[in-house]
């Protein structure tokens, strides 16, 4: 028995109620009123269907790009909130033309200096300063977390008008 006979007598067993009011030889026909797949090719030409289908995809993609920047502004955001709220607060008030100590990131022995300068001072941001080495003229931007003064401009910094004046006349009489 072939399965078309058999969709035949499926026909006939199966009250009006269920059925599409049309006899059928394929049961998603008779469930779903077109045939597994795809939508009835008379609805949808070919061409018409593969642009449309391309311009959903294209339109579901821009849509999910829009969704995934904006999360990941708002966890940048957070990440910045987070990270600000755990810096120390910088107690240096750095200005131009100051000679600094930079850390080193990377230390190959515990002998070895943390420290490489002095360096100067050429422009002061808001957590950063760029410094120009004066050995090689060269200018970096390095965050103030790595900086530390240098000891005799802070000493300096430290003495008043009149000890400045007495040091120069001690230096002088050496």
């Amino acid at each position: 028995m072939t399965l078309n006979c058999l969709l035949t007598g499926l026909d006939s067993k199966i009250g009006p109620v269920v059925r599409s009011g049309h006899p059928t030889d394929i049961l998603t026909a008779l469930v779903f009123g077109h045939t597994s797949g795809r939508p009835p090719e008379h609805v949808y030409l070919e061409k018409e269907l593969m642009s449309k289908y391309v311009r959903d995809i294209r339109n579901k993609l821009e849509y999910y790009y829009k969704i995934a920047r904006v999360r990941t502004d708002e966890q940048k955001q957070k990440a910045k909130i987070r990270f600000d709220s755990r810096v120390s607060p910088n107690l240096q008030s750095y200005k131009i033309g100051d000679k600094v100590f930079v850390k080193q990131s990377q230390i190959s022995n515990k002998l070895q200096n943390k420290f490489d300068g002095p360096f100067e001072i050429t422009q002061v941001f808001e957590n950063s300063a760029l410094l120009k080495n004066p050995e090689t003229n060269r200018i970096s931007k390095v965050n103030f977390d790595r900086l530390k003064p240098y000891i005799w401009q802070v000493a300096v910094r430290l003495l008043t008008y009149t000890t400045l004046i007495e040091l120069e006349f001690l230096l002088q009489v050496r």
